[in-house]
């Protein structure tokens, strides 16, 4: 499974390290060239992407993956606030997991830390 970081700021970098301690295989993409690995053009090699981006930008992240990921790729929004995000993964037409992780990007982190808000069809 190759998981993508979508935003590497401070909670995008704290996954992208968590799961690359974990053995993961794992990129980062973010619109600041010197945080991304890969470009955009390349996200369709994953099989889940993380929305670590800002909520004002989610649906111009949207967008973009839209126009270059897989259409069985599983969107995982770690956004706060769900008013204004559940819509757009739900128009999206992906298949997605939003969750709150209850910690921020200089916490320690263990499964009891997230919140499994909504999910889409897939299991």
């Amino acid at each position: 499974m190759r998981i993508l970081i979508y935003g590497v700021g401070g909670m995008g970098s704290f996954f992208k390290n968590f799961f690359y301690s974990r053995g993961y295989d794992v990129a980062g993409y973010d619109i600041v060239k010197e945080k991304s690995d890969v470009e955009i053009n390349e996200i369709w090699k994953f099989d889940v992407i993380f929305l670590c981006t800002p909520i004002d930008t989610i649906s111009d992240a949207l967008v973009n993956i839209k126009n270059y990921a897989r259409d069985d790729v599983l969107l995982v929004d770690i956004s706060s606030i769900k008013s204004n995000v559940l819509p757009l993964l739900d128009k999206s037409g992906f298949d997605y997991l939003s969750i709150h992780p209850m910690f921020g990007p200089n916490s320690d982190i263990s499964l009891s830390n997230i919140i499994v808000v909504v999910k889409s069809g897939r299991e």
